[in-house]
């Protein structure tokens, strides 16, 4: 089954490298990213030509090639090899990728490491990998240079940043090799098994490190070898515990620190966000789970950090006292405070009108008191992103001024009904992202008429709604005519949504979606989705999962009617038989999950789909 269910392929993007330059508001700011060139057919011919000879390719017999061709061979040997191994990697030795990314790789270890030094890559990011077992001899071997004589790869002055998965075999041992990437600037190494002592190793290498990233690293108890560690911009400890006054004391000397992240950390009290005050240009504080964190600590926080643009007390026990200090902070771009038993609706409803003009992003995910007593909510007319999902009892947005810069508004498992989706589409007629799944009335013709007027969509999720829709539903062919930017659709699990209703409602907008999510819904052949003459062009995402009815007749009318389609999900289809595959055989999947298939298992698989 590993052929079929496991993506694996990779992803690489030139960079222009870390720039420590220039002043950088974030973690966005850090890295800027340029696009590679298209590669002629031509080209690409004669790429698959030279991939099919991989195992016969020397190390740096790559080296001569433009990065965005090297970039499409190697993209190419992943497909065409099932079981991807070492001497499909070592003929990259010298080729100019300098990014590189392993989405859903397996099996990534110190082998690979051979291959990884001989590339100038700038960026190794493992942290996508279904399964790495990186530990200190892949270290070591990603480091040792001394077996090829006088040569010294590129890796060891190209490479600035190494972000890695978790890491438990990955111990203090291995940290002094570090020293032989000098310019190693962005190290990543969540949930590995290095200690304090290992880390002083580290700042003794790499002095000039401007990002560390530790969390549920849980044999760091101090955190002495901060001071070394001058040029300090990102710091993530999150979910390691134990650190107490002394640990906050050692965070809160780094004057050059920015984004500071502290996660479920139990023993962060009042008293440390006091001590946080020493830090003049912290931008962005992530305090969530933290659980003594109360309205005390939020009053020192708002007097001596005047720089933070993000804050997020998720979990905490801030009451609306608290949420009242934070419009004292003049610069809060993100606020989240999601899931705070103490806040009520009214003090929500007082942030909202004093907050800043710089508030864009709002998170007020789970609060149960907010929309007590049937109140809507107020909000501010600068928030672009809006997050009240598991509001239970929140009945919708109170018809204010028009929130013309709103983008994004997730609103999952509330109360909206018909006349509150009107009044999001006219107060919010800009979105471009609306989430509305498992909402608690149904939706009706009428509602679904005025989500179509919000012309700017491009994602659209309705899982787990109830729709009430009377027949005939001719009148769902125009509901939806003027989302012509919309590209993402998701009505899985979706109530009274019959194959007819679904066959009028997506039409018009079939030709145009990339992503369709339609899981446990009754989809017969002949009709709608499976009808071979409405074609889903640009379709390259789909979910079909539980669709108990899809038969292989379905299946080949689907694979008709979308040509370029790479991603396919058909878990628990129970009538499926092998014979539904064959249709497919034509087309460049990359992922197909067929889990709980009784037909269907990886000994079935058409040649042509081994690839995935």
């Amino acid at each position: 089954m590993v052929a079929l269910k496991n993506v694996f392929f990779f992803f690489f993007q030139a960079e222009d490298g870390i720039r420590d330059a220039q002043e950088s508001r974030g973690l966005g700011d850090v890295y800027k990213r340029q696009s590679l060139p298209n590669v002629p057919s031509l080209q690409r011919l004669a790429l698959c030509s030279l991939a099919s000879r991989a195992r016969q390719l020397q190390p740096a017999s790559l080296s001569g090639l433009p990065e965005h061709l090297a970039h499409e061979l190697v993209a190419i040997i992943a497909r065409s090899n099932p079981q991807l191994q070492l001497e499909h990697l070592l003929p990259l030795a010298g080729a100019p990728l300098r990014r590189l990314e392993l989405a859903s790789a397996v099996a990534v270890d110190g082998r690979w490491a051979d291959a990884f030094k001989w590339c100038p890559l700038e960026q190794l990011d493992l942290s996508s990998c279904l399964s790495c077992n990186w530990d200190d001899e892949a270290m070591a071997k990603l480091t040792e240079f001394a077996e090829k004589g006088t040569v010294i790869p590129c890796i060891s002055t190209s490479m600035n940043s190494l972000i890695l998965p978790q890491s438990p075999n990955l111990t203090n041992m291995s940290m002094p090799c570090l020293a032989l990437l000098p310019n190693l600037v962005v190290l990543s190494i969540p949930g590995s098994a290095v200690s304090s002592s290992g880390l002083l190793q580290v700042a003794e290498v790499l002095p000039c490190l401007q990002s560390l990233n530790i969390s549920q690293c849980h044999k760091v108890k101090q955190l002495d070898f901060l001071s070394r560690l001058h040029r300090l911009r990102v710091l993530n400890g999150s979910k390691v515990g134990g650190w107490g006054s002394k640990c906050v004391a050692h965070i809160a000397a780094i004057k050059s620190l920015r984004v500071l992240r502290l996660q479920e950390c139990s023993r962060l009290s009042n008293a440390s966000l006091e001590g946080f005050g020493g830090l003049p240009l912290l931008e962005v504080l992530d305090l969530k789970g933290c659980h003594r964190i109360t309205d005390h600590g939020v009053r020192h926080l708002t007097r001596t950090n005047s720089t933070i643009t993000s804050l997020d007390l998720s979990d905490s026990l801030i009451t609306d006292q608290g949420l009242h200090q934070l419009c004292m902070l003049p610069y809060l771009v993100s606020l989240q405070v999601a899931r705070c038993p103490g806040l009520s609706h009214d003090g929500v409803h007082r942030l909202a009108h004093q907050l800043p003009n710089t508030i864009i992003n709002l998170q007020l995910k789970g609060i149960s008191q907010l929309g007590a007593h049937g109140m809507k909510l107020e909000v501010s007319p600068s928030l672009r992103a809006l997050d009240v999902s598991n509001c239970q009892d929140l009945p919708g947005l109170a018809p204010t001024n028009k929130l013309l810069f709103m983008r994004t508004l997730v609103a999952s498992g509330v109360a909206l009904d018909g006349l509150s989706v009107e009044t999001v589409s006219s107060l919010c007629p800009n979105l471009t992202a609306l989430d509305l799944s498992a909402n608690r009335h149904a939706l009706s013709t009428s509602a679904l008429i005025c989500l179509g007027k919000l012309d700017q969509l491009t994602s659209l999720r309705l899982t787990g709604c109830g729709f009430e829709l009377d027949p005939p539903f001719d009148l769902l062919e125009q509901c939806w005519t003027e989302l012509k930017g919309l590209r993402l659709l998701c009505v899985s699990y979706a109530q009274g949504l019959d194959p007819e209703a679904v066959s009028k409602l997506l039409g018009p907008i079939g030709s145009q979606l990339q992503s369709l999510a339609i899981g446990g819904s009754e989809l017969c052949t002949g009709t709608g989705l499976l009808d071979a003459s409405w074609p889903l062009p640009n379709l390259l995402e789909l979910d079909l999962s539980d669709n108990l009815m899809l038969a292989d007749d379905g299946m080949a009318a689907i694979a008709q009617a979308s040509p370029n389609l790479t991603g396919l999900n058909i878990s628990g289809c129970v009538e499926l038989t092998p014979g539904c595959l064959e249709p497919w055989s034509h087309h460049q999947l990359r992922t197909l999950s067929i889990r709980d298939c009784p037909g269907l298992d990886d000994t079935v698989c058409p040649l042509s789909l081994i690839h995935i």
